[in-house]
């Protein structure tokens, strides 16, 4: 969740630019991003504090209007349903009256729902396909190992037979000169 929260950004509209303001550490399970948010409808920017909670396994995004600010006038929650950890529950909170730009962060809000929607889904397409591409690749060495087996086996009895024939051959060499001598005798 937390990689297709950052990757959201990545496909930006363009009505909107977000830079990374900046990055820390909080503690050994909790990292924070601050983002710049600048968009046509607004003459500043608004920056966003978001934490990442891996013991928690939640995102947090806080809304300030400046950087250094403490009061801010939204708030929401990615966290994972404890019932099914396949669904991600997703709460916002208002602290300030929109105004005008109501419709301004529906629009994004839907925007960036969809956004993240996405990149879960095809992240869990690409794992899939990742996990049968190997068993893919299992079963082929599965075979390839069956198959190097036999050929081995063959080459071992090929072997075998050429022994056998060389044996056959020295042992009638060796009674032809036998005989030879023999004969020579006589």
């Amino acid at each position: 969740m937390a990689q297709a929260f950052l990757l959201k950004y990545n496909i930006e509209s363009k009505v909107c630019y977000t830079t990374i303001a900046s990055t820390r550490m909080l503690d050994e399970d909790r990292f924070e991003i601050v983002r710049r948010m600048e968009n046509i409808m607004s003459s500043r920017p608004v920056y966003e504090r978001i934490i990442f909670n891996r013991k928690h396994r939640c995102v947090q995004g806080f809304t300030f209007e400046k950087e250094e600010e403490n009061v801010y006038f939204e708030h929401y929650v990615y966290k994972q349903d404890d019932k099914d950890t396949g669904k991600t529950i997703y709460n916002m909170f208002l602290y300030k009256a929109p105004g005008l730009k109501k419709m301004l962060r529906f629009k994004l809000h839907s925007w960036g729902v969809q956004s993240l929607e996405s990149i879960m889904r095809k992240e869990q397409e690409f794992k899939t396909k990742l996990e049968l591409g190997k068993d893919k690749i299992m079963e082929t060495r599965g075979k390839l190992k069956e198959m190097t087996l036999e050929q081995k086996e063959k080459i071992m009895e090929k072997k075998d037979k050429i022994k056998e024939k060389i044996c056959d051959l020295t042992n009638k060499h060796r009674n032809g000169e036998k005989n030879a001598k023999e004969h020579k005798e006589i």
